[in-house]
């Protein structure tokens, strides 16, 4: 549980201090408060511990602070608040909702890391090799449709594997998985780098020397797990 926390309050601090660059100035600590309770509630969900009641209370304080101190901050202040707090805290809780689901839990947060390491190898060694057509030039120079083809081709192929051992059938199913998994972790490191680029930094952190910030290792990641999670019942 620790551990969880401590990489969601990394996030938040990367996300906050970008959006500080762009000219905002979120309300942090509602941001923190409300993005962290996103991981307890994760966490306990299948416990019967947690009450998502109190996650919408934080909410209703925060927005009465923020109306309280009018002027001090804008709408667009709270609104990214709010935004980084559900975009870290509330996307990285679908990963321990995964792994608390059941006794195998672990499966389907492994396989959210398969899917997401295969997409960024294959498409990083297939567009270093043979890219020649850019995929979005304005936000990432360096991938490639070439590349991008060879993430999704890669994905579905680890994504029918991963079937294969623990079922052994629903081939379509385990195919479409791999399929939006590659679409949906491209459009996560293309957000990412549309926070950068509004921000005019190069990596959101540097915890990672050479790799950047949490959320640099994080943006794909991000959203292929509620989409493993709302596909697990189908499986």
């Amino acid at each position: 549980m620790l551990g969880s926390l401590a990489v969601a309050a990394l996030g938040l601090y990367e996300f906050y201090r970008l959006t500080s660059s762009m000219g905002h100035k979120p309300l942090t600590w509602w941001g923190y408060c409300i993005g962290l309770n996103c991981i307890l509630f994760g966490i306990y969900l299948w416990h019967g511990q947690y009450f998502p009641q109190t996650l919408w209370l934080l909410m209703v304080l925060a927005v009465v602070h923020f109306a309280a101190a009018f002027p001090k901050w804008t709408l667009s202040d709270l609104a990214v608040t709010f935004f980084g707090a559900f975009y870290v805290g509330g996307l990285l809780s679908f990963l321990i909702r995964l792994r608390e689901f059941e006794a195998q839990g672990w499966m389907w947060v492994l396989l959210v890391f398969l899917l997401t390491w295969a997409n960024d190898t294959a498409a990083y060694f297939v567009g270093s090799k043979m890219g020649k057509h850019p995929l979005c030039p304005k936000l990432s120079p360096n991938k490639t449709v070439e590349g991008f083809l060879g993430g999704l081709i890669v994905t579905i192929l680890s994504a029918l594997l991963f079937g294969q051992l623990v079922s052994g059938n629903n081939y379509f199913l385990w195919g479409l998985l791999g399929l939006l998994a590659a679409v949906v972790g491209t459009t996560g490191d293309l957000l990412e780098s549309t926070y950068k680029r509004l921000a005019q930094a190069k990596d959101s952190g540097v915890l990672f020397p050479g790799h950047g910030g949490v959320l640099d290792r994080l943006d794909s990641l991000l959203l292929v797990a509620p989409l493993v999670y709302y596909f697990m019942p189908l499986l």
